[in-house]
């Protein structure tokens, strides 16, 4: 949950089995970055932000899930999907 100055922004999270939680907050950050950098606005940014934190915890350590831009785009793709 977010607000851009105008109206709150709720972005869903992408559901996964978790294993390991290390580094997920730093892939949140890298993801939204990364995002803002390709021009996203904020609720789509947000979405990849998500996405990468969560898929982040797939595998055990910091590093072994990241995901590419692409899982991440096609994991927001399924979870709109099932909204």
């Amino acid at each position: 949950l977010t607000h851009d100055g105008r109206a709150p922004l709720r972005i869903p999270a992408v559901p996964v089995r978790p294993l390991d939680t290390v580094g997920a907050g730093d892939s949140f950050d890298a993801g939204f970055v990364a995002a803002l950098l390709r021009g996203l606005p904020l609720p789509q940014a947000l979405e990849i932000a998500a996405a990468c934190g969560a898929l982040s915890t797939r595998a055990h350590g910091g590093t072994p899930a990241q995901p590419t831009w692409d899982e991440a785009a096609a994991a927001v793709t399924r979870n709109g999907k099932n909204q």
